[in-house]
């Protein structure tokens, strides 16, 4: 259900709609989906088809990323490591990209070798 709201928001293979995407993702929350609540984070994070939030994003992030799901691992990393919502704090942002690196997540091994030179 996530992956098929995502569809809609991106217009993958199907016209972009964010209204339905929306309705989709929120679905697969309901039903206890960790991807979805990412994939909702990320919508309230940048207000696409919702007013932005940050602190909603933030939140939904969080409780993805603690469930395991990697989507939200990274995406909680990036907001540590750019200070959006939350002080910056490397510490956190080495975590959670680790724990999605851990999972195979090409981007956090990519953000792990750029924090490390930094």
């Amino acid at each position: 259900m996530a992956r098929l709201g995502y569809m809609y928001i991106e217009g993958r293979g199907i016209g972009k709609d964010y209204k339905e995407g929306l309705a989709w993702i929120k679905k697969s929350v309901q039903r206890g989906d960790t991807r979805g609540q990412a994939y909702l984070g990320s919508l309230y994070h940048h207000g696409l088809g919702v007013n932005q939030d940050v602190a909603k994003a933030l939140d939904l992030y969080r409780r993805s990323a603690e469930a395991g799901d990697l989507f939200g691992q990274r995406q909680l990393a990036s907001m540590y490591r750019e200070g959006i919502g939350v002080p910056r704090d490397r510490n956190e942002a080495i975590k959670w990209y680790k724990a999605a690196a851990e999972q195979g997540d090409a981007a956090s091994k990519e953000a792990l070798r750029e924090m490390a030179k930094e």
